[in-house]
């Protein structure tokens, strides 16, 4: 168990919010502490599938404290979402839904529909939500740029979103909106090429806090902040 420094850049904004506090982000009732554990897999339907199950294999090798695993391909028209208890099942299950071109959306002007898997994972009625991770495999931007609704629904759950978001994107408009959403919620935002994807966990200034903890975040600056991190 290792406990890492990392500095992080805010994204530059130069106008003050004039929105009010939501109070579910003080939601009290869900207590992670106390709660099973689920992490998400949620891979894009433009990726290569070797990138998707090379991915998948980098995760099982630091599961850590999981004790349900979700699983799902989006930027197809019908998502299907599925969380187990035991990781060989999910492997089965990613190993049956990996990336169909055919499947995808066929013009790089629809954006993806990323933020319909974090609506569903949150209103899922089998897997616990508290305390989840989330790792979103990201290949084609949303066009939605208001994230908020999003980022306090995550938050009132305690919940920590991971996005590795693909250097040459299949479509889409708004290349912020997932590392807002991440660096909003204690995650981290990565851009790589796809062949890269699953060398996420091999620094620690990259995604594998996805089974780690925040210990503790200092504002250092407007534009800059330090996240301590344990790693096991």
């Amino acid at each position: 168990m290792n406990t890492y420094m990392i500095i992080q850049k805010h994204p530059t904004n130069h106008t003050k919010s004039t929105k009010k506090p939501n109070p579910n982000q003080y939601d009290t009732s869900c207590r992670p502490e106390t709660n099973s554990s689920t992490i998400l897999f949620a891979y894009s339907n433009d990726l290569p599938p070797r990138t998707v199950l090379d991915t998948w294999n980098e995760i099982l090798s630091g599961e850590g404290y999981f004790t349900w695993f979700g699983s799902v391909r989006f930027d197809i028209q019908n998502m299907n979402m599925t969380f187990q208890n035991h990781t060989l099942d999910v492997t089965s299950i990613i190993e049956n839904n990996l990336p169909n071109p055919d499947q995808g959306f066929q013009s790089s002007s629809i954006g993806s529909n990323v933020f319909d898997v974090i609506e569903k994972f949150f209103s899922n009625t089998e897997a616990p939500v508290c305390g989840s991770r989330i790792l979103i495999l990201l290949k084609r931007y949303p066009k939605e740029s208001d994230n908020s609704r999003l980022v306090s629904l995550i938050r009132s759950h305690h919940s920590i979103v991971h996005v590795v978001t693909s250097a040459t994107p299949s479509g889409g408009s708004q290349p912020k909106a997932m590392y807002s959403v991440a660096s909003q919620t204690n995650g981290m935002g990565l851009i790589e090429y796809d062949k890269y994807f699953p060398n996420f966990r091999s620094t620690p200034s990259k995604i594998s806090i996805c089974v780690g903890t925040v210990l503790q975040i200092l504002e250092i600056s407007k534009r800059m902040r330090m996240i301590f991190v344990i790693l096991w």
